[in-house]
């Protein structure tokens, strides 16, 4: 409150707010393992998740959010292929397998 000026905000974490942060703390993840992994900021990438059913559902709601913010070819919803770069996160309290491949 500043004078005659009140500002309320809704802080309710509605479903549709949870599942766009579990998609952006994918991206997140996402990104720092293309680092680690020693890919180019322009390399166009293929990349795999693994997790529970609700974390899923999530990252398929928003699958184009994320391919467009890692740049990926495909995002797939299952084991990591043998060749990828893989690492298991912690996603808000969510265990996921993500991988990411050239």
């Amino acid at each position: 409150m500043d004078g005659k000026l009140t500002v309320v905000l809704d802080t309710t974490l509605t479903p549709a707010l949870i599942q766009e942060g579990y998609a952006r703390e994918v991206i997140s993840k996402l990104q720092s393992m293309r680092k680690d992994a020693g890919f180019d900021v322009t390399d166009r990438i293929a990349v795999t998740c693994q997790g529970d059913d609700e974390l899923t559902a999530a990252l398929q709601a928003y699958q184009s959010m994320i391919e467009k913010g890692v740049l990926a070819d495909a995002v797939v919803f299952g084991p990591a292929p043998d060749d990828a770069f893989s690492q298991t996160w912690d996603i808000n309290g969510k265990e996921a397998v993500l991988s990411v491949k050239r």
